[in-house]
C-alpha cells in the first residue's frame, strides 16, 4: 500500500471510530441529546457558503466523524488518466523502419478464480515507462530504455538514440551451380501459382 492508500485507510476508521464512539456514549449515558448548552457547542463554516451551528455537544462527535468518512471516500476516488507525450529523436536510421514500443511496468498481478473467471479492477499506476525502440537494418537493431515518470508531468524526454545503418554484403565464395538434374525455366516465362 502507498502512503496515498494509508491515508485514506486511516481518515475512514477515524470517521468510523468517532461514530460508533457516539453511538457507545450515548447508549451508556455518558452524553445525553437532552442537554443543550446556552452558547452554541458546535458552530462549523465552510468559505461562507456553508454553516452548521448546534446547541447540543454530542451531534459535533457525529459531524466530526462523518466528515472524516466523507474525507475518505472522496480521497479515494480514481483520478483521471493524463496522457504521456514522448519527445525524442532518431538518428542514423531510415524512419520508415524505426518502430517504438511503449508500454508501463507491471500494474497489478492477478489469479483467476477457481473455476477460471477473471473480475478484477485495475487502476493504471504508471510510475515507470519502458521503451524499446527496434531499427530495421541498423546496429544496434534495438534498444531498450527503462524511464522514471513523474505522474505530474505529461512529457517523457527520450535519451539520445543514434543507431548505424549496416549494409548488408553478398556471403562471399563462389556461387554454388544448379545440379544437373534439375530443369530451371526460362527467365522470360511468367510464374504461375500451383
Amino acid at each position: 500500500m502507498t502512503t496515498f492508500d494509508w491515508t485514506i485507510a486511516t481518515s475512514a476508521v477515524c470517521g468510523l471510530v468517532m461514530v460508533v464512539g457516539g453511538i457507545l456514549l450515548l447508549y451508556k449515558g455518558a452524553i445525553k441529546l437532552e442537554q443543550a448548552s446556552c452558547d452554541e457547542a458546535v458552530a462549523l463554516e465552510f468559505q461562507k457558503i456553508l454553516k452548521i451551528q448546534t446547541r447540543y455537544p454530542a451531534i459535533g462527535l457525529f459531524v466530526i466523524g462523518l466528515a472524516f468518512i466523507g474525507v475518505g471516500i472522496f480521497s479515494s476516488k480514481p483520478s483521471a488518466i493524463k496522457p504521456i507525450t514522448l519527445r525524442g529523436k532518431i538518428e542514423g536510421a531510415d524512419p520508415s523502419g524505426v518502430i517504438v514500443h511503449v508500454k508501463s511496468a507491471e500494474w497489478k498481478s492477478v489469479a483467476p478464480d477457481s473455476d477460471g473467471n477473471i473480475d478484477v479492477v485495475v487502476y493504471p499506476d504508471v510510475q515507470r515507462v519502458e521503451i524499446d525502440i527496434k531499427a530495421a537494418g541498423c546496429k544496434p537493431d534495438s534498444k531498450h530504455f527503462t524511464l522514471p515518470f513523474e505522474s505530474g508531468h505529461g512529457v517523457l524526454p527520450l535519451p539520445k538514440m543514434i543507431f548505424e545503418t549496416v549494409t548488408a554484403k553478398p556471403p562471399a565464395g563462389p556461387i554454388a551451380p544448379t545440379p544437373a538434374n534439375v530443369q530451371l525455366p526460362p527467365l522470360e516465362t511468367q510464374a504461375t501459382f500451383n
